[in-house]
């Protein structure tokens, strides 16, 4: 069996940099005290878990703990508060980082904010934190039921609309919210849009359907609650039916499929899969 690797496949830069920076703490600590999940992948979480590096309630974390904040970032209130009583180290990935900021300047400029994604998604909640004023809006329904309240859902002392979408989330879907919020309100505010989705993911997502196009079947290895992982899978079902979703190979070897008529695979991993995950179902393909 001949298996195809994009160059992107796997980890991202923000999640190598997360993945350093609490191995480098284990060299000091004996346990690593995780702010909620570093990444969405189970498989990945309880890797860690192995080496004492677990997600804890801040409840009972004795004060003056170093304590991780996830790759996703947090709410900035929730920040503030741990901040007082513990040692943060901060995982944020820096495009998530640059979003807040960008959020957090519109806001004083006092700005209507549009989210572009999923309201209980961890980095929308930390991100949306930083605007006095906002909605988060997933779909198309979502978008309607807001442009029904018209000026009613915008505070009357707002200077312009910002529109900016959650790193993971559809590009298509960011434009069409762009295009009808533009066309609602270009009579009564600014509008002005900070294109925020993730360029690595986007990257992976292109060379991705490029190999796909030299290949028989595609199989997508991620986690069912990893965003980028749910659209990388989405946009290659579109463009090839023969593609499947895993988590690993175990769930490969449930899939049943008849590689018979199979020559080519392509292997692609979410920016939240580890590299283990990936090369435990290449070998197994490759000895088929």
């Amino acid at each position: 069996m001949k298996v195809i690797i994009p160059k992107t496949s796997g980890f991202c830069p923000g999640v190598r940099r997360a993945e350093k920076g609490v191995l480098k703490l284990k060299e000091t600590h004996t346990e690593v005290h995780l702010h909620g999940p570093l990444i969405h992948n189970q498989s990945y979480i309880e890797r860690l878990e192995s080496l004492d590096i677990k997600a804890v309630d801040t409840e009972t974390l004795p004060e003056n703990s170093t304590l991780v904040i996830r790759t996703h970032g947090i709410p900035r209130g929730e920040e503030m508060l741990l901040m007082k009583k513990f040692h943060l180290e901060d995982m944020t990935c820096p495009i998530v980082k640059r979003v807040q900021k960008h959020v957090e300047k519109a806001s004083q400029e006092q700005a209507f904010v549009i989210i572009s994604g999923k309201e209980n998604h961890a980095e929308v909640q930390g991100v949306k934190s930083y605007a006095d004023h906002a909605v988060v809006i997933q779909n198309k329904e979502e978008l309607a039921a807001f442009l029904a309240n018209g000026d009613h859902a915008i505070p009357p002392d707002t200077k312009k609309i910002f529109i900016l979408s959650q790193t993971t989330h559809s590009r298509s879907f960011f434009e069409y919210l762009y295009q009808q919020v533009t066309e609602f309100f270009k009579d009564r505010f600014p509008i002005e849009i900070k294109d925020t989705i993730c360029p690595i993911t986007e990257d992976k997502e292109k060379e991705s359907l490029i190999l796909q196009k030299d290949s028989d079947f595609t199989i997508v290895i991620g986690d069912p609650h990893s965003s980028n992982s749910k659209k990388l899978y989405t946009i290659l079902k579109e463009a090839d039916n023969n593609t499947i979703f895993v988590r690993n190979l175990d769930d490969l070897n449930n899939q049943k499929t008849d590689w018979q008529n199979i020559n080519t695979v392509l292997v692609v991993s979410s920016t939240s899969t580890p590299q283990f995950i990936e090369q435990e179902i290449v070998r197994y393909l490759e000895a088929l």
